[in-house]
């Protein structure tokens, strides 16, 4: 018999146990229906109990697998920001790498233009050399033209006959320049 079946047996139905011990019959039912109620109580708790022990272990096993399924989605949450910090990491070095590029063509860049400035300066040199030059020649032409008719650089023209090496007869004409204004070399 089950533990259910004896449940739903009448009390006079319920098989007697006995204690060992002659009670006398009146009292001997009594113990026996008592201790009989009360096993069936006890194994009709320990039933309860199973139960209750089964749902906790369902409980258990759905925690359980509710905190696997947070604990995945954590991971994976914590490994896309390793990703990301990662990316930005790698953004921040060739940012820096940038800046060390830009800041090396920036200097490149101030020497090329500390060279063009010299070039420049230099050229601006040249310039005012040409400049002097051409005033100069300027002035001279200037004075040229001032001087009085019949007067210029070969104003004697003196004729110096000297033989020529080829033919015997034939003469050289040369004409003495005059000296500078300064007397000192020809005043072109």
């Amino acid at each position: 018999m089950s533990v259910t079946d004896i449940i739903d047996l009448d009390p006079e139905q319920k098989p007697a146990i006995s204690d060992g011990v002659d009670h006398g019959q009146g009292k001997r039912g009594e113990v026996e229906a008592t201790q009989v109620e009360q096993g069936i109580a006890f194994v009709v708790e320990l039933e309860q109990l199973g139960l209750e022990t089964e749902k906790l272990k369902a409980q258990q096993m759905e925690f359980q697998s509710l905190m696997q399924r947070h604990t995945s989605v954590l991971n994976m949450t914590i490994e896309e920001h390793q990703l990301d910090m990662s990316a930005f990491e790698l953004k921040i070095e060739k940012h820096g790498l940038d800046k060390d590029d830009v800041e090396m063509k920036n200097a490149q860049h101030q020497q090329d233009t500390a060279a063009l400035k010299m070039k420049i300066e230099g050229h601006h040199q040249d310039l005012c050399v040409l400049k002097m030059q051409l005033e100069q020649q300027s002035r001279y032409i200037t004075s040229l033209d001032t001087v009085p008719s019949g007067i210029g650089p070969y104003r004697s023209a003196r004729v110096n006959y000297r033989p020529h090496s080829g033919s015997p007869g034939e003469q050289l004409f040369e004409a003495e320049p005059r000296m500078g204004r300064r007397g000192v070399g020809p005043d072109f």
